[in-house]
């Protein structure tokens, strides 16, 4: 009865070492369909963003786009780093606004303002569209 009982004891060990690797093997494909995912994401992000960045150089061609970069935020009305900013937020600097009374940018006369910057001359045959 004891043999009996220490086969059975065996048998669920075996079995459970067996299911332990099976769990380990699949978190490891999992683990590595996760990071193949997350490098997907920032490649199309940027594909994305690299589109953006043209579409708004066909519009605006005489702006200069070089500083715009798609890991950089607006904080405090400075260009910076998202742990640059979460670091001045832990620092007790308030957090920036948004907040307007109405729109910042209008088109007027085939040109843009913006609050600011100058006016930047917009090609006319692309406001025809909106």
């Amino acid at each position: 009865m004891k043999k009996t009982k220490s086969k059975k004891l065996a048998a669920k060990e075996d079995s459970s070492e067996l299911s332990l690797k099976n769990v380990i093997c699949s978190k490891k494909k999992l683990d590595g369909e996760v990071s193949e995912l997350k490098n997907n994401l920032v490649v199309t992000s940027g594909t994305y963003f690299g589109h953006a960045k043209e579409q708004v150089s066909f519009f605006f061609p005489s702006l200069d786009l070089g500083m715009l970069d798609i890991f950089k935020i607006i904080h405090d009305g400075q260009l910076m780093d998202e742990e640059e900013a979460s670091a001045a937020e832990h620092l007790g600097s308030p957090p920036a606004t948004c907040a307007q009374d109405g729109p910042s940018n209008a088109i007027k006369g085939g040109r843009l303002t913006t609050p600011h910057l100058e006016e930047i001359p917009v090609k006319e045959a692309t406001l025809k569209n909106y």
